[in-house]
């Protein structure tokens, strides 16, 4: 599930379709890494000014994926919201996306959320875009960026199969990391399910001090639900530094969020937890969403 808190961005028409997009081919395989809240594949695009790296990030089988870039091919503009579009080729659609644009050093990095398809057994993702969204799957092939003003980015993924089993395989182990029985959690027929979760976070729980200084964030956490629907605990499982955000948002969470309780493979009740994002934003200093 992703939660969107703050004041809305509306994404901006006439994104550049006309220009060729450039072409970035791997410039090394694909790493499997792996911490006490995560699981995320890394790899390198291209060569010198025009590389970019990427690391693709999951937080649970349930969780949307937490994708960030870095290198000069994205947009040289000021930090704050970018509104652009995601292609999974072949065969995928367009999607409108909202990321959090920043620097590293003297080069862009961009962090956006997406959703991968669901795969037998992985349980279910949110879509962050409804129906007819088309997200990264085991046959896509190529990521294709398109900004609203600048070239066009195709990254060529080859194939994404073996990768994308590999993260799964270790986002299913994550569950144990977290003191739970990695396999009940697998086959639980329901997941701790949110009830009335769009009222659990308001516009009036962005935190002044991001809003003043025209800061995004997103976060990414993860509760602990007992076997009555009742959150135990707040975990931030990324990014760990955006204190204020942090605080704010499980305080929030742990006051108003409530589930139907999971359920294990005989249908009782169990202790589980619900993995969500919070896309905390806000307009550019200029005034520009």
């Amino acid at each position: 599930m992703v939660i969107a808190a703050g004041a809305l961005c509306l994404l901006q028409a006439g994104v550049a379709h006309a220009q060729s997009a450039l072409q970035l081919a791997p410039a090394e395989e694909w790493e499997l890494g792996s911490g006490p809240e995560s699981c995320w594949i890394s790899r390198r695009f291209g060569a010198g000014d025009k590389g970019l790296f990427v690391r693709i990030e999951t937080f649970g089988t349930r969780s949307s994926l937490r994708v960030f870039m870095r290198g000069k091919p994205l947009p040289q503009r000021d930090s704050g919201i970018l509104d652009f579009q995601t292609q999974y080729n072949p065969n995928g659609t367009a999607n409108e996306r909202a990321g959090i644009l920043n620097w590293s050093g003297n080069a862009p990095t961009l962090t956006f959320l997406e959703a991968l398809t669901p795969m037998e057994g992985a349980g279910s993702t949110a879509d962050p875009q409804g129906q007819t969204y088309s997200g990264l799957e085991r046959t896509t092939r190529e990521l294709k960026l398109t900004f609203s003003r600048g070239s066009p980015v195709s990254l060529q993924l080859g194939s994404m199969e073996a990768s994308l089993d590999r993260l799964q395989e270790c986002a299913h182990g994550l569950p144990a990391k977290w003191g739970f029985d990695a396999d009940q959690q697998r086959a639980l027929i329901q997941a701790a399910t949110p009830i009335d979760g769009d009222r659990w976070i308001d516009p009036g729980s962005f935190p002044w001090e991001y809003l003043r200084s025209y800061q995004s964030v997103v976060l990414n956490l993860r509760l602990l639900v007992d076997d009555g629907g009742m959150p135990t605990d707040c975990i931030v499982q990324a990014p760990q530094f955006e204190r204020a955000a942090s605080e704010i948002a499980c305080r929030t969470m742990m006051a108003n969020a409530r589930f139907e309780p999971a359920l294990d493979a005989e249908g009782e009740p169990v202790a589980s937890y619900y993995t969500t994002s919070i896309f905390y934003r806000t307009k550019r200093r200029n005034g520009n969403s």
